[in-house]
């Protein structure tokens, strides 16, 4: 029997000769990954950063240069600092941001060995991620809320999470330039059912690239795991008056035999970007991403299994424009067409085949109108349509969804935000969400204090509605829901940002936030039912410092306290733990070497028992990893990496073991 749908699926188990051969093997790799560095220090260097496209801005464009980057994209360019587009769906500045949103970059990407959205989310501040192996289904709670809570979205088009919500462990960063991260309550800029936060993955915009380059890269490691991977980009003008093109692509291949019976993996990514640039106030974009995932499904180690397997297609393809009218007025459109296409055959309980269909079309504006007053607004129609084929189960939902946004900035260093969305969707009531904040930055200590109030609103979703023996899902009784209501949330948070310049651009960071929930839905394991609770809350701290006594030495640390309580029945909200820390440091003694190490913390996860369904408490565990990244030749690069370092064994999810310690090394050649 599946026992969560949102959560690890898939995991990994050694036997006693497998994790004797992985742990010398690993301990030699983390002895020799240092070495190596150290060895390569004379060799060649090259200067390797670019920053995401930032000239969705016209204030970008006056910016100071930023440390992000790619040199195939940017040989002559000026680097500019990045443009944070998830906050508000309009640009802004990095520096000017609130400490809620985080920045990742596509260097901070690659040098760091995260190859997939899920392992660039697990040390991020305020976020905790379920599923720590090969093919695991990931889950990722925003500051406690539930894993449904968080929209991903791919340049702003919503990805299509299907019936198991979606899984950024299968999500890799190849033709990205960035990871944004906006926490809390964002329903009122990204809809309805971003109640507990937004993941936008930024591609890489092609019209960057002052000449053809890219890179094809091989890694392999334990647990019979490898990956290929090809990026390639290009632009050119076209003859006569006809503008510039340009195109974008990531691909990747990854595979693994893991070591549980029935939990090998393979998994293919594409992502494709095309732009054309017909004059200085039209352009035209394409964006595609097409995903093909297969995995054995091999249950905890209480109810094993040998048979059950599982496949996933998710693809997206998606047209826009955008407009620049003047130097005031922009207009952008886009249209996305998803599905999400999930058999899972081999169950002890029946063979399931699911398709989820999904339209978007969005329209947007931004405005403005005078130095301090600018207007930004838009409208989206979504319809979704889902088929549990097997079950004969078919539902489809409709919404439509107007908003606008008032910034104003009285003066130079106040920016005042109030925006308001009208929800109107088909199968359920009518909603409004909206949001203020404000955002303060004292000049002389270059210091952002920021406050921000918004309600967001979730219909359910369908991987939960679907599980109903009215429409024939198993055998009577096992699995149903109840009238089920959307959830609601109500957050708020204050929070200071403190930038240091005369540490190389260091920052400190610290938010305080609470979520006041109703209507929060819950999956009763005892009794197989879904429902309603009345109340639920969660509070919290953030802290993060990202500091930088030399230009060769990255020191970065974050911690999360929280609270996670159902207030109705008075006991801990489930999978979250009540403090998560991370410490890290990245040395690059030459242009030509990079070596990291991080540590993180994990304390105080209440969990469902595999056994009985009762309430456990999964045991605190660290979770280390170490990198590095060497150009042996001007276009050749050696990285390695080691996971689980101290070679812990913990879990995320009761009943499935995480995977010991792991090494890999791969050779990226770039051209």
């Amino acid at each position: 029997m599946k026992k969560d749908h949102t959560a690890v699926r898939t995991s990994l188990c050694g036997g006693t000769i497998g994790r004797s051969l992985a742990r010398q093997t690993l301990r030699a790799a983390a002895v020799a990954l240092p070495l190596l560095a150290m060895g390569t220090a004379s060799l060649l260097a090259q200067s390797a950063t670019t920053s995401e496209k930032t000239s969705e801005t016209t204030a970008a464009k006056e910016a100071p240069a930023a440390n992000e980057a790619d040199p195939s994209r940017t040989q002559g360019v000026t680097r500019l600092e990045p443009v944070i587009i998830v906050a508000s769906r309009t640009p802004e500045l990095l520096s000017g941001v609130s400490p809620s949103v985080s920045y990742i970059g596509e260097e901070q990407l690659a040098l760091a060995g995260n190859y997939t959205i899920a392992d660039a989310l697990r040390e991020q501040p305020g976020l905790y991620v379920l599923g720590n192996a090969f093919g695991n289904i990931a889950s990722v709670f925003i500051r406690g809320v539930e894993s449904r809570w968080t929209q991903f979205t791919l340049d702003g088009r919503r990805l299509n999470p299907g019936f198991s919500g979606f899984d950024s462990a299968l999500f890799t960063s190849g033709n990205l330039a960035s990871v944004q991260i906006a926490r809390g309550a964002s329903s009122t800029f990204h809809g309805a059912n971003a109640a507990g936060g937004v993941v936008d993955l930024r591609t890489i915009d092609p019209l960057d690239f002052e000449k053809p380059a890219g890179n094809l890269s091989g890694e392999a490691g334990s647990y019979g795991y490898w990956r290929g991977a090809f990026e390639y980009g290009a632009a050119s003008d076209l003859p006569g008056n006809y503008g510039r093109v340009g195109i974008s692509l990531g691909t990747s291949w990854t595979e693994a035999d893991n070591l549980r019976p029935n939990s090998d993996y393979r998994s293919i990514n594409f992502l494709p970007r095309i732009d054309w640039r017909v004059n200085d106030h039209v352009t035209l974009n394409f964006v595609a991403r097409h995903f093909d995932y297969e995995a054995g499904m091999p249950g905890d180690i209480y109810n094993p299994s040998l048979t059950e397997r599982q496949s996933v297609k998710n693809t997206l393809v998606s047209p826009g424009v955008k407009i620049r009218v003047n130097d005031k007025l922009d207009l952008q459109a886009y249209y996305s067409y998803t599905r999400n296409e999930y058999a899972n055959t081999g169950s002890a309980w029946s063979d399931d085949h699911n398709i989820a269909d999904g339209h978007e079309g969005t329209l947007q504006a931004t405005w403005k109108i005078t130095d301090t007053v600018a207007l930004s607004g838009g409208y989206t129609y979504e319809s979704k349509i889902y088929d549990r084929q097997s079950q004969r189960y078919h539902r489809d939902f409709d919404s439509h969804s107007p908003w606008l946004n008032l910034r104003l900035t009285p003066l130079k260093d106040l920016l005042v935000s109030v925006a308001g969305r009208y929800n109107n969707f088909t199968s359920y009531d009518d909603a409004t969400t909206g949001e203020a904040s404000i955002r303060y930055r004292i000049a002389a200590t270059n210091t952002t204090l920021h406050a921000r109030v918004a309600n967001a609103y979730a219909v359910p979703d369908i991987g939960t509605l679907s599980y109903d023996t009215s429409y024939g899902y198993g055998p009577a009784g096992h699995f149903r829901t109840k009238d089920l209501e959307p959830e609601k949330n109500l957050s708020w948070e204050v929070g200071v940002k403190q930038q240091i310049n005369f540490l190389n651009g260091a920052s400190l960071g610290a938010v305080f936030f609470q979520n006041h929930i109703t209507d929060l839905i819950q999956w009763d394991w005892t009794t197989s039912t879904a429902y309603n609770i009345n109340k639920a809350f969660t509070q919290g701290v953030e802290l993060s410092a990202d500091l930088r006594p030399l230009d060769t030495l990255r020191f970065y640390a974050n911690a999360t306290f929280l609270r996670a309580e159902n207030r109705t029945a008075h006991n801990r909200l489930q999978r979250r733990p009540d403090f998560t820390g991370t410490l890290g440091v990245e040395h690059t003694p030459t242009d030509a070497i990079t070596v990291g190490l991080s540590v993180t913390y994990v304390h105080g996860v209440e969990d469902v028992d595999a056994r009985t369904y009762g309430r456990t408490d999964n045991l605190n565990y660290t979770y280390g990893r170490l990198y590095a990244n060497f150009r042996v030749w001007k276009n050749v690069e050696i990285f390695g990496r080691v996971e689980n370092l101290f070679d812990k064994e913990y879990v995320q999810v009761n009943g499935y073991p995480s995977l010991p310690v792991n090494a890999y090394v791969g050779v990226r050649v770039r051209f």
